[in-house]
């Protein structure tokens, strides 16, 4: 069975900037994660290919992107980054995006903006009515209620956007108080057809020693499915990020182990053929 990774990073900090690592400093995502490193690791892991993913808010990380998608394979597709608060630039450079054969989708990190509102200003929801309108999907990303709410109003009043929700809108624990709000946003999402989610980024949720990622993530996952269906679930590794949890391998033999009762057909809709026709890979 084919896999592919729905959600990937490369960086380069010798040619992109990449504010958000500040915070990170000292740790082991604060070096050049490039193709070399992830590379060996993909036969290891059984991914076929892969959807790289914006890590930064700059055409100089879309450029990157760009450029190693023409010089690997495995490199499927490119989210890239528009600067959505200019509707006429967004336009433009989204005239020249559609000449690069693997852009397939849009993401600004919308999570680390001051403002928890910023998705719905009329600048950015006039940006995001011409991706809708040219079949072009936006990757939601949000820490918190206020930007989830945002993702799920602008999904109501732009319904013909296709909008995934990266690493499961960031759900709490289950054993947390915000779990209950979580869950009935993500139901929410769930009832809106254009609405898919991405099983990504668990490497950066809340962590027990004690627990494996199975057993931490396995029933919030179930419910998800049971929420969304098969059709609209997939799965990401979040490569470099997951190896704050463990290594790339790993990362995906936790993930196939998740889906170990899910029927043979089902796994593969989610694992690869929801990406595929998500991203029009």
């Amino acid at each position: 069975m084919n896999i592919t990774d729905a959600h990937l990073h490369l960086w380069d900090l010798s040619r992109v900037t990449y504010d958000w690592l500040a915070a990170a400093e000292g740790s082991i995502l604060c070096r050049t994660h490039g193709p070399e490193d992830l590379q060996p690791q993909l036969a290891a892991a059984g991914v076929s290919r892969a959807v790289l993913v914006q890590s930064a808010n700059s055409l100089e990380d879309t450029g990157y992107m760009f450029e190693m998608s023409r010089q690997h394979d495995w490199i499927s597709g490119v989210v890239a980054w528009l600067p959505l608060t200019d509707p006429i630039w967004s336009h433009r450079l989204l005239e020249t995006y559609r000449e690069e054969p693997f852009f397939k989708g849009i993401r600004h990190l919308m999570h680390i903006e001051p403002d928890d509102r910023w998705l719905r200003s009329p600048q950015v929801q006039e940006s995001l009515q011409m991706l809708a309108d040219s079949g072009i999907p936006f990757d939601g990303i949000s820490i918190n209620d206020r930007q989830f709410d945002a993702i799920l109003e602008t999904a109501a009043d732009i319904p013909s956007l296709k909008i995934v929700l990266d690493h499961l809108g960031q759900p709490p624990i289950a054993e947390s108080p915000a779990y209950a709000g979580w869950a009935e946003r993500m139901r929410r999402a769930a009832a809106m057809p254009k609405v898919h989610v991405k099983v990504s980024g668990l490497g950066t949720m809340p962590r027990d020693p004690n627990r494996s990622m199975e057993d931490r993530f396995g029933g919030i996952i179930s419910e998800v499915i049971a929420w969304f269906g098969t059709d609209r679930v997939m799965f990401g590794g979040d490569w470099p990020i997951s190896r704050l949890d463990r290594e790339y391998a790993p990362t995906w033999d936790a993930l196939r182990s998740i889906l170990k009762n899910v029927s043979a057909d089902d796994q593969e809709k989610m694992l690869d053929r929801n990406a595929v026709e998500f991203y029009n890979l």
